[in-house]
């Protein structure tokens, strides 16, 4: 919600859909997703999603978070590394819980954070299935079907994850900033015409009161 205090924009009330178009997001994303062959999903403030997730891996969505455990130690995973992200003020790569390699990129303006974006899910080697086996075990889930899931998760390079974490960091905190900047300048346009407006009614009042006074006309009314 916009709110403007003493002639400013609110950042602590802002939220990403007042400068971003969430459809034109959430098109970026599906279209990064793909290209980078990640998952991405945009998320507020207090971690609720704002575009829907894009590219999910079968590991993840039809198999992790279909556990309420897995559900819950993802949504941990999420929120420590979007609050590192928002710490340094730029792009964080770690581990999740299950082993796959997250990026969180924090959606700033003017050093308030307004949001945050996930994507990841991604290897840079070869999968631990001893690993996935145990992980299946304490998430209830059957261990041959993950570890067949884990094996269809994308090996990439570490510089190339990297990359991409850069690229959705730099991409959508401009879209950031020229939605925020479209914003200061369209109060500023309705301030100059609000001030117009009165200035020219000032004017008006000014020309009426003297013509009154200084037209020989009789303009008294009768009585």
């Amino acid at each position: 919600m916009v709110e403007y205090v003493d002639g400013k924009i609110c950042l602590e009330s802002l939220e990403i859909k007042d400068i971003i178009d969430i459809d034109i997001l959430q098109d970026f994303l599906d279209n990064f997703a793909l290209g980078m062959n990640c998952a991405a999903v945009s998320v507020d403030r207090e971690g609720k999603e704002v575009t829907r997730p894009s590219y999910y891996r079968d590991f993840c969505q039809n198999y992790i978070h279909m556990s309420p455990l897995g559900d819950e130690r993802c949504a941990e995973c999420h929120n420590r590394m979007g609050e590192e992200a928002v710490k340094s003020g730029k792009p964080y790569i770690g581990n999740c819980h299950a082993g796959l390699i997250d990026f969180a990129t924090p959606i700033m303006v003017n050093g308030h954070h307004l949001g945050t974006v996930l994507g990841g899910q991604l290897l840079n080697r070869n999968p631990d299935i001893a690993h996935m086996k145990v992980l299946a075990g304490d998430l209830g889930l059957d261990k041959e079907e993950l570890a067949k899931a884990a094996e269809k998760i994308d090996i990439v390079p570490d510089k190339n994850i990297r990359a991409a974490a850069e690229v959705l960091y730099v991409v959508v905190n401009q879209m950031a900033q020229s939605g925020y900047g479209t914003l200061e300048i369209q109060y500023l346009s309705n301030n100059l015409a609000d001030n117009f407006i009165q200035i020219d009614c000032f004017f008006v009042q000014q020309s009426f009161t003297y013509i009154m006074v200084t037209s020989p006309c009789n303009w008294h009314l009768p009585v």
